[in-house]
This record gives C-alpha cells, sequence and structure tokens, in this order.
C-alpha cells in the first residue's frame, strides 16, 4: 500500500545519496524511513534501517550515534531469522568497536559473524568480514595475520568478482605493506586500488586511498608529493562532510610541514586536527593510517 510504496522510495533516495558518497542527505533521508518501516510493523526492514542509518552517522564520524543504531538493529535481529543478516551487522559493529579502540569486544563479533557466515556459505560476506579482521590485526600490530586475512579475503573478491571489495583488499594490503616497510610493493597496490576508486566513482574510498598513497611518500622523504596527494584527499573529505578523514590529514600534512620546516603552519595544522579529533571522540585518531572499509 502507501506506506509500502513512501518507505521504498524513501530507502532507495537515501541508498542513491549513501552510493553517491553524500552521507548527511543519506542519513536524513534513513531516518525519514525508520518510523515509517515501524508503522508497517516490517522488523525486517526497520532493522536493515537502522544498519543503514549507522553506516552514514559513522561516515560522519558519529560513533556514538552509529552504535546505538547498530546495537539497536543487533538486538533486532537477534530474535528475527536470517543468520546471514545478522553476521553483516555483527561484522559492522565489529569494524565500529575497532575504529574506537575496543578491540576484543570488535574480535568476539567479528568472530560470531565469520562463523555464521561460512555455515550459511555466504562467500560475498565472508569476505568483508575477513578484511575487518585483516584491518584489526592490523591496528593490533599483528601483521602476520592482518596479511593472511586480507589475502584470503582478495583471493574470495576475485572469484566473486567483486570490484568494489577487490579494491579494498588491494588499498588494505597496500597500508599493510607500508607498515612492513615495504614501500614499492605498497604504492603498487595503492595505485591500483586508486584506479578502481576512481572507475566506480567510490568517492569516501578514493580520498581514504589518495591519504595513504600521500604516506607512503612521506615515509620516502618526498614530503611534497605527499602534500600534493593529501590536499586531494583532504578536498574529498570535506566534500563529504567526514570530519574524521578531515582531522586525519589535516594531521598529516602537519608532519609534512614539520619536515619542511614550516612550524607555524603545522601547529596550525595540528591544532585544526586536534579540536575536530576532540570533537567527535576520535582521540585515538591521530596519525593513524585508516583502512578502506
Amino acid at each position: 500500500g502507501w506506506w509500502r510504496s513512501q518507505a521504498s522510495a524513501l530507502y532507495m533516495a537515501g541508498y542513491t545519496a549513501d552510493d553517491r558518497g553524500d552521507a548527511r542527505r543519506a542519513l536524513a533521508l534513513f531516518t525519514r524511513e525508520l518510523p515509517v518501516e515501524r508503522l508497517r510493523g516490517d522488523r525486517h526492514s526497520e532493522a536493515a534501517t537502522l544498519d543503514n542509518i549507522a553506516s552514514a552517522q559513522k561516515s560522519l564520524s558519529d560513533y556514538a550515534a552509529a552504535r546505538k543504531s547498530y546495537e539497536a538493529s543487533l538486538a533486532l535481529k537477534e530474535t528475527l531469522p536470517g543468520k546471514i543478516e545478522l553476521a553483516i551487522t555483527l561484522a559492522n559493529l565489529g569494524e565500529l568497536l575497532r575504529r574506537v579502540g575496543e578491540y576484543p569486544q570488535a574480535l568476539a563479533h567479528l568472530e560470531r559473524a565469520l562463523a555464521l557466515e561460512e555455515e550459511a556459505g555466504a562467500r560475498a560476506e565472508q569476505a568483508t568480514t575477513l578484511s575487518i579482521l585483516g584491518g584489526l590485526y592490523q591496528t593490533k600490530g599483528e601483521f602476520a595475520q592482518a596479511l593472511e586475512f586480507h589475502t584470503r579475503a582478495l583471493a574470495m573478491k576475485e572469484e566473486l568478482g567483486d570490484r568494489r571489495g577487490i579494491s579494498v583488499s588491494l588499498g588494505n594490503i597496500g597500508t599493510l605493506y607500508h607498515t612492513l616497510g615495504r614501500l614499492d610493493e605498497s604504492i603498487s597496490m595503492l595505485d591500483k586500488a586508486l584506479a578502481m576508486k576512481e572507475e566506480l566513482g567510490d568517492r569516501r574510498g578514493e580520498a581514504v586511498v589518495l591519504g595513504n598513497i600521500a604516506l607512503v611518500h612521506h615515509s620516502r622523504g618526498d614530503h611534497g608529493t605527499s602534500l600534493e596527494f593529501q590536499r586531494r584527499a583532504l578536498e574529498i573529505h570535506e566534500e563529504l562532510g567526514d570530519r574524521a578523514g578531515v582531522a586525519r590529514q589535516l594531521g598529516n600534512m602537519a608532519n609534512n610541514y614539520k619536515e619542511l620546516g614550516e612550524r607555524d603552519k603545522a601547529f596550525e595544522f595540528e591544532l585544526r586536527a586536534l579540536a575536530i579529533d576532540e570533537e567527535i571522540g576520535d582521540l585515538k585518531a591521530a596519525l593513524v593510517l585508516e583502512f578502506c572499509l
């Protein structure tokens, strides 16, 4: 009936906005959809809408709100049939908990998600969870395990022909090679990831990869080139309203300005980055690699 068509229209508009990287508009549309789904009494759609709201909130760096939305979805899905849908929310919540430094809880959610996906034979979802686990181990400094999970994820995504997923895994392996000091291999992987992100129109992913390429050039001592990539990344993060991304680029640019002897500019950029990090509660964010998930 009318309510169903209203919910469908709001979902499609929100999905389109999210696909274009407009998280603010997506959040507004999905938030309007939620009471419609509740009026319809469709608990599956209500949970899915909560997931979409959480994803948009995470893109806008509102991690506390995103966590509440994912937990509300999870509570609903625990009462419903459909283990793959439950696994997706567990994995997304696990990735969010990785971002805020709650590693044991993140690992518990991700391992449960992976077990459900393996049991259901859900290979696409399994590949995504493997990527997130790779990111978690990378953040924890367990690099051998990180590379194992990222490599498994890439192989699975190649089998599935998932180009967006392949671009994510190439970027993740590229950042890991950088951490391991394998700079030429890192640039090779990141260049491939960037080309795919641009081809797919994935602006958020493009910004992350640009920032990670900048960090490799910084490690090589090429601070001018590094700044060029960071300016490109910063422009996209600002366009998308990704405040965590903006703060990350500002902080990393400050490092380059320090190396170039521009102390006043470095201090200015550090202060701007710190102000955003404190505002969004992302205090672990300073000068770290971001995984393009």
